[in-house]
């Protein structure tokens, strides 16, 4: 998902690389328009998206990486800090790596065709290569893991660090405190 700001509203805007038709579970009870939310749902390639340079201040993927081959994954972030603006972040959530490198038999039942190589890699690395900077992974119980990045700020004015400093805190309060993780 990314957010673009335009003024006291903000416009979601919701990109899926799924080839089947976007469905809304019949149990939510209130459609986009009801809640007044202002929510744009886009089919398209992840590694060339349509959307212009620096448009976006938060860009997420879930479950992605594990999915698709390496060089892809990389593309994709790079992909993702052309469409930041300076200071916004990508947030990451997929598969833990240390985890699924420890334990073969989790790899195997998945029997996802890239989740080997995703696992033998950094998403760490691939972020700092694509420009990210303060890139922190953090374990997400054992079986996930979440990785945050930050565009670069080249002027460093002080209404990008509040921004920069409200969004790491949305990370680092995500609830984790007290989960147990099963140590190897």
């Amino acid at each position: 998902m990314n957010e673009k700001k335009s003024g006291a509203r903000s416009k979601q805007t919701l990109q899926t690389l799924q080839t089947r038709r976007i469905q809304i579970p019949r149990k939510i009870s209130f459609t986009p328009k009801q809640a007044s939310l202002d929510l744009e749902w886009v089919h398209g390639n992840a590694e060339e998206t349509s959307f212009p340079e620096a448009s976006f201040d938060l860009v997420t993927a879930s479950l992605l990486f594990h999915e698709t081959p390496p060089i892809a994954a990389k593309s994709i972030l790079r992909e993702c800090y052309r469409l930041l603006i300076p200071g916004g972040e990508v947030l990451i959530l997929d598969g833990n790596q240390k985890t699924l490198r420890q334990v073969d038999w989790l790899s195997d039942i998945f029997e996802e065709p890239y989740i080997k190589n995703y696992a033998v890699g950094s998403v760490d690395a691939w972020m700092g290569a694509a420009g990210f900077e303060a890139v922190q992974t953090e374990d997400w119980w054992w079986v996930h893991q979440i990785t945050k990045g930050i565009k670069p700020i080249a002027a460093r004015d002080s209404a990008a660090l509040v921004y920069q400093t409200s969004a790491s805190a949305r990370f680092e309060n995500l609830g984790a405190e007290g989960t147990p993780v099963p140590v190897f």
